[in-house]
């Protein structure tokens, strides 16, 4: 209705072919309301708020009325204040300036979508500023898991996630960010295979398959909902991480408790081959990272090493030892450099193609335990629930972060999804809950 009174009878017919019956139903829907209202409540009190004829409205309204001098965003939504100088001056056009404060319902100037992004283009924002800033406004949450999130996996379209948690299930919601960020979403499909926490979760792009693991690798459908095989070895040995390899491949890569490294073809689901990475017992595999031609891989160990194979041969590229305590994560930013996080609390750049330290990232100042890139940008989440955005993998690069604050994220962050298209962040909890954020 507010939209409908902002456009004068010329746009809107070329707008709608069905402006005619618009009309009317609009008509009629605020001859409606009048009626309630005289009927329930004092006449004069709210016969401003209420009193229309859209047919009339429509052609004198004045366009003034309708600039955003009176209108400020509350919220995830608009609110329309009075301005009473500008009342006066439309008394004997229209009676619109002091109906819209008073508007029956707020719900329909809530806006569907990353209505934040939809605004930074109207007001010109620059195309080339392509720099990731996190506002911490809600945009919809997910609830479903009972315990902490371990993993989440944005699908390429963006439409749609999964998410695996310690209460033995993977989950498949949809993304639809909508109305005022108090949305609270339930998931499309629960995969229950599972007899333990979920430790992992990949998603191969070739073959549209979704691959988890709690030890046990389960290969299963997430649109169709069917379970399509486990792996199986003669020498069965827990898998505690995956990593799939790029399209078009069909292989997975999957890290063993025995510090090995396997290759699995998700077509006929059989173990093709495995490398075995070190002899240090302590040195479980703890994340995977492969490079975007799928060369090379890369592995972070609990021992703090990391190793660099070639796919291809099977060989050693490289392998020392790169951090004093635990590998966190793990990111190959191309073909030649690779990211490092550690519970030392540093942030370390490599070069793939030998294993030199090339720099440290400064700024950090707690462990960080979610890492992923946009564009050049590299996006950080620590332990202290702080989200940190480098501006590039660089040495001089500027580090910009802030503590998610209570209102937009409740709980402790355990996972982190990047959304580059919409430059969305989805974060999870350790009570469950799923947050996206813009």
């Amino acid at each position: 209705m507010l939209f409908y009174r902002c456009i004068d009878t010329e746009m809107m017919e070329h707008i709608l072919k069905n402006h005619e019956h618009i009309q009317e139903l609009c008509h009629d829907y605020e001859q409606g309301i009048k009626a309630t209202t005289v009927n329930n409540d004092n006449a004069d009190k709210y016969n401003t708020s209420v009193d229309c004829d859209v047919t009339e409205n429509v052609d004198s309204i004045d366009k003034g009325a309708c600039s955003f001098g009176n209108i400020s965003v509350i919220g995830n939504r608009f609110e329309i204040q009075k301005d009473d100088t500008r009342s006066q001056s439309l008394t004997e056009t229209s009676v619109i300036a002091s109906r819209e404060t008073t508007c029956p319902s707020s719900a329909g100037r809530q806006l569907r979508g990353n209505w934040l992004a939809y605004w930074e283009h109207e007001i010109g924002r620059p195309e080339k500023d392509t720099i990731f800033n996190i506002k911490q406004i809600k945009l919809q949450t997910f609830n479903g898991h009972t315990n902490s999130i371990r993993c989440l996996y944005v699908l390429d379209n963006e439409n749609s996630f999964m998410s695996g948690g310690r209460d033995k299930t993977v989950k498949l919601w949809s993304l639809r960010s909508q109305g005022d960020g108090t949305t609270v979403s339930s998931c499309q499909y629960t995969y229950t295979g599972h007899k333990k926490s979920i430790l992992s979760l990949t998603f191969l792009e070739s073959l549209r398959y979704a691959v988890t693991c709690d030890g046990v690798i389960h290969c299963w459908d997430p649109f169709m909902g069917s379970l399509l095989g486990c792996p199986e070895s003669s020498r069965p040995v827990p898998v505690n991480t995956l990593a799939s390899s790029p399209s078009p491949s069909t292989t997975l890569l999957a890290g063993t408790t025995d510090i090995t490294l396997r290759v699995i073809d998700c077509r006929t689901f059989q173990y093709v081959n495995e490398m075995k990475i070190s002899m240090n017992p302590t040195g479980l595999i703890r994340c995977i990272a492969v490079s975007p031609s799928g060369n090379w891989v890369a592995l972070g160990q609990a021992s703090g090493f990391l190793t660099i194979l070639d796919t291809r041969t099977g060989l050693i590229i490289a392998s020392w030892k790169g951090h004093e305590c635990e590998i966190l994560q793990l990111e190959a930013i191309n073909e030649t450099t690779i990211v490092s996080s550690s519970l030392d609390q540093t942030i370390a750049v490599w070069s793939a193609i030998d294993g030199k330290l090339k720099f440290h990232m400064k700024g950090a100042t707690e462990p960080v335990h979610c890492m992923a890139m946009h564009e050049q940008a590299l996006v950080i989440g620590t332990t202290a629930n702080r989200i940190g955005v480098y501006t590039a993998v660089e040495m001089t690069a500027s580090l910009s972060s802030s503590k998610l604050r209570s209102d937009a994220f409740k709980g402790i962050l355990t996972a982190m999804a990047v959304l580059p298209l919409n430059r969305l962040l989805l974060l999870g909890a350790d009570n469950g809950g799923i947050t996206l954020l813009c």
